[in-house]
């Protein structure tokens, strides 16, 4: 079955992996998502923009 799940996900373009080179069924090799992948996943909290600004703002002068 996962077989089956994972050449899904790879013929869809959501991860990229090797096949095992000694050809053992269930192995996997170098499995990674794909931009596509990530993007169905949705971006980490931690490169969320906060909604603060980073450089401050200087007085203005008259």
């Amino acid at each position: 079955m996962i077989d089956d799940v994972l050449t899904f996900l790879s013929e869809e373009g959501f991860i990229r992996y090797l096949p095992d080179p000694n050809h053992q069924h269930g192995y996997y090799w170098r499995v990674r998502l794909t931009i596509k992948g990530l993007t169905v996943l949705g971006s980490p909290e931690s490169l969320e923009p906060k909604g603060e600004s980073l450089i401050l703002a200087s007085p203005e002068v008259s």
